[in-house]
């Protein structure tokens, strides 16, 4: 998997997974939430590397909430993607609640280092949302979903990032679908915490 190496990331990881010409933006950031709560919140020093960004995704696709992975290669089928998208509260029911058949997803990623591996700590997840605003006190890194309306395009484009911190006034986004034009970090002015423009 491609990635943007030393990101302007103070919270994050500075290694910002690209997606590519995947939709699982999703995905990737409730991954990138869920390695900062292992290693911040239950104080998890991973020095065996138990718990790495590309086994909790894989999991989180292939396990609880099974996406294909088509598009993280160079050679993606355009019609698996469609069946890629998917909204962050499903996806975050599915992690914070047990199934029918099934313990909650925050059970399994926990329990996926099984094999020789120091257990995490009990724990449970939970979930709120909030909306920002000139306001906003950061505490944490969120998941903020953005809506693209590009030029030219009646619908908006839906594209789900992660909030790393509140600097100068301005929101500080990990992006994962980034370009030359859009870089891994992106700015927003937390006076304009609704819209921004991006040419």
């Amino acid at each position: 998997m491609t990635k943007c190496v030393n990101a302007d990331m103070r919270n994050l990881t500075k290694n910002v997974l690209d997606q590519k010409w995947s939709n699982l933006c999703v995905p990737i950031s409730v991954t990138t939430l869920l390695r900062f709560a292992i290693k911040n919140d239950l104080y998890f020093d991973d020095k065996v590397i138990y718990f790495t960004f590309d086994q909790i995704l894989t999991t989180l696709t292939m396990i609880i909430y099974p996406r294909s992975l088509a598009g993280l290669n160079l050679n993606p089928k355009k019609e698996e993607s469609y069946f890629q998208t998917n909204d962050i509260e499903t996806l975050l029911e599915r992690i914070c609640k047990k199934t029918y058949l099934n313990k909650s997803g925050w059970e399994i990623v926990r329990e996926q280092g099984l094999y020789n591996c120091p257990e995490l700590a009990e724990s449970t997840c939970e979930f709120k949302k909030f909306f920002l605003n000139e306001n906003f006190v950061f505490t944490r890194p969120l998941t903020v979903t953005g809506v693209i309306l590009f030029r030219n395009e009646m619908n908006p484009t839906f594209h789900q990032m992660t909030l790393d911190r509140i600097e100068n006034g301005e929101y500080v986004l990990q992006n994962t679908q980034f370009s030359d034009e859009h870089p891994a970090a992106i700015r927003i002015e937390q006076t304009r915490p609704y819209f921004s423009s991006f040419l």
